[in-house]
């Protein structure tokens, strides 16, 4: 939207803005709109627009008499837009550029949450540990639950699940395993394992130093974000489908909303987190990149993608009032009105598309100051008659209808466009083409895709079974950009104490490293390799008075036995010398074993 059809107080269209003026043509440079209408015809068929179906049902004429106020715009018509009042716009914290990318990361997460993160993975590892402990105890007491291999499969599993090597992580620690998560999408592994490969060629030497693998697996493994003990369990009183990354989202929402105050253009819009595992909450959309995953609900600026607030969704709304206004108006608008509500009353200028679009929302934004640009369903309820019965040719000029600030506007360009606006001027645009509001919403819609283009390029984290890391590491990522945005907009310096100019850091990539750099810091918790010396010939050699005195205990380890090892093999065994401390086969292993530490030949 040029900024001359913005702004402004009982602005007059004037004579060559009136409608009828050529066809509704569009340049190719235009088709974002027609390509956002494809991404939106989908949308009709998915789970979420449930809910709206009653809204888009075949019309019915005794539901359109509330829209006898609706006049066809044909000529000159006062149309007043008030002026945005933001009072403020910017950031709104003390750093400038000379501050490290570090330092704008914690304006968001700080180091308080890294904190809550040590605390509750180290109470989950305990947890876990200890739940472990009593099962393999279990398997030990109970060897006959299971018939032969399949007792030692079981046994095996759950000894391997003991982890006696965990030590408590801390700050530095998990800082550093998040920005190896955060170097992933940046240093182009496809797999964990290559940055520990002793293959030079696929070997990470930066990252491997940090820590070993087997330490990034134990902390993979036990990391955690919330405690679980005190949630409430599935069917529950507050139940909460999001509650093990629930922290992380609302911290995010509230710090985002604080440090950035933005423009008058706003874009709310859908996005995905891939995932495709097992989870109620699951969204399948086939036209999307990713069709399988999470969806989110964002609201961004629109020139900067910055993201202001986001809202997973998990389908049916918990909360009573949302319920209410879900089913009585939609999901959509109730979307967009919980997105929003923090920037009503400043003239802010709100886009989305058809599916959250509708007539009370356009109104109820209006009544709280806050103007909308959107694609519009000419079913749905509440629109002109005369406009639900048009079809478009590419030759037919351009339809507007007024109902006070409510603009409907239908055009053919490709296909036949409807918008519902109430913060734009009515007319086509300098050229003729296009109508004004649909120049605008082809400006101000992308600002959710600019944020979602940007972090695609350097993904965070790897495949996991547990499904709150995919949004977890959304977050990290989304926090990283809007750290970087909150950089760029923050002021630069004329010169430092010492004269110098400072060097600005002037690209996603390069402040998305500066953070990996300094998260990961001077951490090396890699310990030095132990050298370990093979026995001479003689400590091989024992008494056969001390052998006889040897017997065969159950161990609680299921080992490879060190008879079979020393010939090849890797069988398994529970049985246990605790004089030579090593597990032995008890039938055949054991006396073998003791026979030839004696000297004596077995073949």
């Amino acid at each position: 939207m040029g900024e001359e059809g913005e702004l402004g107080d009982g602005r007059r269209i004037d004579e060559g803005h009136e409608m009828g003026q050529g066809p509704g043509r569009r340049d190719d440079d235009s088709g974002s709109t027609s390509e956002s209408e494809d991404d939106l015809s989908e949308r009709s068929g998915e789970d979420e627009e449930e809910e709206d179906e009653e809204e888009e049902s075949d019309e019915d004429e005794s539901l359109d008499s509330v829209s006898v106020d609706w006049v066809e715009v044909r000529e000159s018509t006062e149309y007043a837009i008030e002026g945005f009042t933001p009072g403020f716009v910017g950031v709104n914290h003390t750093l400038d550029t000379t501050a490290s990318p570090l330092s704008f990361f914690n304006l968001i997460f700080d180091d308080a949450l890294f904190e809550s993160f040590v605390i509750e993975t180290n109470r989950y590892a305990h947890q876990s540990l200890a739940a472990d402990a009593a099962k393999a105890a279990r398997a030990v007491a109970a060897p006959t639950a299971a018939a032969g291999s399949d007792a030692d499969e079981v046994a095996d599993r759950a000894d391997r699940a003991v982890d006696e090597n965990w030590t408590d992580t801390n700050v530095p620690e998990i800082k550093a395993y998040i920005g190896i998560n955060v170097a992933f999408g940046l240093r182009g592994h496809t797999s964990i394992d290559e940055i520990w490969n002793a293959n030079p060629l696929l070997n990470d030497p930066v990252l491997s130093r940090v820590m070993s693998r087997n330490r990034y697996r134990a902390l993979s493994k036990y990391f955690h974000i919330v405690d679980n003990t005190g949630a409430p369990a599935y069917r529950q009183e507050g139940y909460d489908p999001m509650h093990k990354v629930r922290p992380i989202i609302d911290f995010f929402n509230i710090r985002c909303a604080d440090l950035y105050k933005p423009k008058q253009h706003l874009s709310v819009d859908e996005a995905m987190i891939p995932f495709k595992g097992r989870h109620f909450a699951k969204q399948y959309m086939p036209k999307k990149p990713d069709k399988f995953g999470f969806k989110v609900w964002v609201c961004a600026e629109a020139d900067t993608g910055y993201a202001l607030q986001v809202e997973v969704y998990v389908g049916k709304a918990g909360d009573p009032d949302r319920a209410r206004l879900r089913s009585e108006h939609g999901t959509g608008y109730d979307i967009v009105t919980q997105l929003t509500k923090r920037y009503w009353e400043k003239y802010h200028v709100i886009t989305y598309d058809r599916f959250f679009s509708s007539v009370p929302l356009a109104e109820n934004l209006m009544q709280h100051k806050t103007y909308v640009n959107s694609t519009v369903m000419l079913n749905r309820r509440g629109l002109p008659p005369a406009a639900k019965k048009l079809k478009l040719k590419k030759s037919n000029p351009c339809h507007q209808y007024l109902k006070g600030n409510l603009l409907l506007t239908v055009f053919h360009d490709k296909r036949q466009i409807s918008h519902l606006s109430t913060g734009c001027l009515p007319g086509l645009s300098d050229n003729g083409v296009k109508p004004l509001v649909n120049v605008a919403y082809n400006k101000h819609m992308g600002g959710v895709d600019l944020c979602d283009q940007h972090m695609s390029y350097y993904p965070v984290g790897r495949k996991t079974v547990k499904w709150w890391k995919y949004i977890f590491w959304r977050f990290i990522s989304l926090a990283i950009y809007n750290a970087y945005v909150l950089y760029k907009a923050s002021p630069t310096p004329i010169a430092t104490d010492d004269g110098s100019h400072p060097t600005a850091l002037v690209t996603h990539k390069t402040f998305r490293l500066a953070i990996i750099e300094q998260l990961l810091g001077n951490l090396c918790s890699r310990r030095a390799p132990v050298k370990r010396l093979r026995p001479s010939s003689d400590a091989l050699l024992m008494d056969l008075a001390d052998a006889i005195t040897h017997t065969a205990e159950l161990s609680q380890k299921l080992r490879i036995c060190r008879y079979c090892h020393m010939k090849g093999g890797k069988k398994r065994s529970r049985t246990w010398c605790k004089d030579c401390d090593v597990n032995l086969c008890p039938y055949g292993c054991f006396q073998r074993y003791h026979a030839e530490r004696c000297g004596i030949s077995t073949d």
